[in-house]
């Protein structure tokens, strides 16, 4: 059976996965995988830069990942095993990432740079510091399906059928998307072969200005899909879906 917890959070601006020695937070259930839908715009589009330096166009390099890495010691330590002693990116072996972009080719494969609408692989969005603390949290391979669109709203694209006028259509598109990365999961992903039926016990959807009661009715809508029969709100204090 597929359980979802659906938590309303904001970009994850940083990663600060468990410390040496700590225990994992959740135990997965024999034989099943993790499944984590990260919905959104801009923010969740991927738009951070790991290495571009044009004077012009990227401030000359400052601020971006690499650059912050390597000149701030805190921020490295926080962020650990994201380069290889060679320098090199890493890979993540127990996460992987679904994301249809906007625009140019699916983008699927396990967690390291590059899930950004653009191509290549220059940029990230927060689905590389939510994905290095679940893997990191969770005794359980993790597959996050990602579906993000710039310059939409709550109040028109995203409305969910429970609201007055029609549906938004990026919520059904949303759907649609989720529903095909989970379906293309085992195909792309050997790691997730021979495993159960997932467990989708995480939702998040990033926006700007939402009110609680837009929060509420859109988790609340998104929950009732066949996908998502049982949920809750840990980040919002709503209480357990009956």
């Amino acid at each position: 059976m597929i359980t979802c917890g659906i938590v309303l959070a904001g970009v994850l601006a940083g990663s600060n996965p468990s410390a040496p020695g700590s225990e994992p937070t959740m135990v997965a259930q024999e034989g099943t995988f993790k499944v984590f839908l990260l919905a959104g715009q801009s923010n969740m589009e991927g738009h951070a830069v790991v290495d571009l330096d044009h004077p012009d166009h990227y401030n000359g390099g400052r601020g971006n990942l690499e650059r912050t890495l390597d000149s701030n010691p805190d921020f490295a330590r926080r962020f650990r095993g994201i380069r290889d002693e060679q320098g090199e990116w890493t890979t993540r072996d127990d996460v992987w990432c679904w994301y249809r972009p906007w625009k140019g080719p699916l983008k699927a494969g396990p967690l390291s740079i590059g899930f950004a609408v653009y191509e290549g692989d220059h940029h990230f969005g927060p689905e590389l510091g939510i994905g290095r603390v679940l893997g990191d949290s969770i005794e359980a391979p993790v597959l996050l399906i990602k579906t993000a669109w710039g310059g939409k709203s709550l109040q028109v694209d995203f409305r969910p059928p429970s609201r007055e006028g029609a549906t938004g259509p990026f919520y059904e598109r949303m759907l649609k998307e989720y529903r095909e990365g989970l379906a293309d999961a085992r195909r792309k992903f050997p790691g997730l072969e021979g495993l159960n039926n997932p467990r989708t016990p995480g939702f998040t959807p990033t926006a700007v200005r939402w009110s609680a009661s837009e929060r509420f009715a859109f988790a609340s809508r998104a929950r009732s899909h066949p996908w998502c029969p049982c949920s809750a709100f840990p980040a919002d204090g709503c209480p357990q879906a009956a």
